[in-house]
């Protein structure tokens, strides 16, 4: 997932700011069109943030969930995992829905992410499954177990496990750039 948004962001820039010589790999036919999804307005948020660099963000909190789990017991660990892959399938329906419906186009590789999203929240469904737990459970414990880890000011860092580390540390620089407060 964090290397197809890696690809998805240098393309968005190519695309963006001219240095795409030829069409991408994934320009098959009119409708199969990854550089004119990318020429839509939707590759960004309000003009200014790309999509996938949100994606980028999404895949790195991952990574950052991964790094805490020896801190976390595994049942809050599933609950996280599952919590967070909730909102990515949440973002991947709307960007699934904005591509067919609004912009009539399809992107390879967006797909391939769409594909990823599906497969991270069909596994945290299962590992919440498998303990017992419902889905509305653990997407409040989750998010509140995700909070409690990742936001800045609401744990201490210096109490924290590499994991926490990392994802406060993004999220401080997100913070000190101004680019969290236009997220949100």
């Amino acid at each position: 997932g964090l290397s197809i948004s890696l690809i998805l962001l240098v393309h968005h820039a190519e695309v963006k700011f001219g240095f795409q010589g030829l069409p991408s790999a994934c320009v098959i036919n009119s409708y199969v069109d990854c550089d004119a999804v990318d020429r839509s307005g939707y590759s960004e948020l309000a003009g200014l943030i790309p999509t996938a660099s949100l994606s980028v963000f999404y895949f790195l909190v991952w990574l950052g969930l991964l790094g805490t789990r020896k801190r976390l017991s595994s049942e809050e660990l599933r609950q996280s995992a599952f919590a967070w892959s909730i909102l990515g399938l949440l973002a991947t329906i709307v960007m699934m829905t904005i591509s067919f419906f609004i912009v009539e186009k399809f992107c390879l590789y967006c797909s391939i992410l769409w594909l990823c999203n599906f497969i991270l929240s069909f596994v945290a469904w299962r590992s919440i499954r498998e303990i017992g737990i419902t889905p509305l459970s653990a997407f409040g414990n989750g998010g509140g177990v995700i909070t409690r880890l990742f936001v800045p000011f609401v744990g201490r860092p210096e109490n924290s496990g590499s994991g926490e580390l990392v994802l406060h540390g993004i999220l401080s620089a997100l913070l000190s750039l101004g680019l969290l407060n236009a997220i949100v």
